[in-house]
């Protein structure tokens, strides 16, 4: 595990004083937004078809090369 790369993402009412502190514990940066996971976006709200195309994209890619 790499702390570097590992964030944490707290809900909106915490504290800022609280995530301060768990920072401090356990190493971790906070974020306010998770982009992604082993390359696959984190999703918020509903998931559409085109939250996918990138998947399709880097396949032509490969085929093409």
């Amino acid at each position: 595990m790499s702390l570097e790369k590992s964030k944490f993402m707290a809900s909106k009412n915490v504290l800022r004083t609280k995530i301060v502190k768990f920072t401090s514990i356990i190493g971790f940066s906070n974020t306010m937004k998770l982009d992604r996971y082993l390359g696959f976006p984190f999703f918020s709200g509903g998931v559409k078809k085109r939250d996918f195309d990138f998947i399709l994209d880097n396949i032509k890619e490969k085929l093409i090369g």
